[in-house]
């Protein structure tokens, strides 16, 4: 059985919630919120994992279909990654629990739209 890349968001979801959590939290939250979009972007889109730009290579797939919701969820991919990568590499950044909740708000609805279009798609 393959791992559910979603369990990657409940831990975001845990690591966050409490009011006094650390920075180590918050940013390890944001961090596992992207990842899970990004794993079940990556697998609706059908883009393989290998290589450096995968990432690049999701997010672009997406934002340039013509499916406006798919456009939407690049744009949100984009983002999350924004956040990430702050969260990840800038020992600078401003990270508090307002900016978790935003990349993880913004993964719940990405994955939610997903859903939705793999729903749509099953009935017609």
């Amino acid at each position: 059985m393959s791992f559910d890349w979603r369990k990657y968001l409940e831990l975001a979801q845990s690591l966050c919630a409490d009011r006094e959590a650390s920075e180590a939290s918050l940013r390890a939250g944001i961090s596992r919120a992207y990842y899970a979009a990004f794993h079940v972007c990556r697998k609706h889109a059908g883009v393989p994992t290998d290589g450096p730009d995968s990432h690049a290579r999701v997010w672009n797939k997406m934002s340039e279909s013509p499916d406006r919701v798919e456009k939407s969820i690049g744009a949100s991919g984009d983002r999350i990654k924004g956040m990430r990568k702050k969260a990840d590499y800038d020992p600078h950044a401003r990270i508090d629990r307002r900016t978790a909740q935003t990349a993880i708000e913004e993964a719940v609805s990405l994955i939610a739209k997903i859903d939705r279009l793999r729903a749509s798609r099953m009935l017609n």
